[in-house]
């Protein structure tokens, strides 16, 4: 594994101690599936001509949901493929030029009620305590009003595309939360 090989080579050259070695490891871990994440995002941008929308989802999608909280998968290639699939099918929405404003904002507004209500959506993997609710909560909520006001002054100036990107995140977002909504009521039943 990648991460254990460069965190082993920070503990010879000494520029983190054994005791940190999990800690570094994990993250190291974490940045690699990120970057992988994102160039693989990125490539399927440039195929789909589709890179300032695509950069638009990605911020406000990862933005929101760092605080938001919602499904996460078992594994790591779980993930993956969640993570482009989602990604696939805004660039796939972003191409469909039939979808209406009104039905666009409708379903928007939708899927912020469902944030709004429901933030910090906490995972069973990522237990939360009552301060960090507290804190998750204010951040996923301003986050969101700070990107609704940017979507709204990216449609006023006519970036369309834009505008779009960051909809489907908070749409991408809002599933999420009611994925992870269903799937841990299903897990409850199960124990009962």
């Amino acid at each position: 594994m990648i991460s254990r090989q460069l965190t082993n080579w920070l503990i010879t050259k000494k520029v983190i101690a054994m005791e940190e070695k999990e800690i570094y490891e994990y993250g190291i871990f974490q940045l690699l599936m990120n970057a992988i994440d994102t160039f693989s995002i990125l490539t399927l941008a440039l195929l789909f001509h589709e890179v300032p929308a695509t950069c638009c989802y990605l911020i406000a999608f990862c933005m929101l949901r760092k605080y938001a909280g919602g499904y996460h998968a078992k594994t790591v290639l779980g993930c993956y493929f969640i993570t482009l699939a989602s990604a696939l099918c805004m660039m796939i929405m972003i191409k469909i030029k039939d979808i209406p404003l009104m039905v666009q904002l409708i379903v928007w507004l939708i899927s912020s009620v469902v944030i709004i209500l429901f933030v910090p959506m906490q995972n069973m993997n990522k237990k939360l305590d009552e301060v960090e609710e507290l804190v998750y909560r204010n951040r996923a909520i301003i986050t969101w009003t700070i990107e609704a006001i940017t979507m709204a002054v990216m449609y006023g100036l006519k970036f369309t595309k834009c505008f779009e990107g960051i909809l489907i995140g908070h749409i991408c977002v809002a599933v999420s939360i009611l994925v992870e909504m269903i799937y841990s009521q299903s897990i409850k039943r199960k124990g009962d």
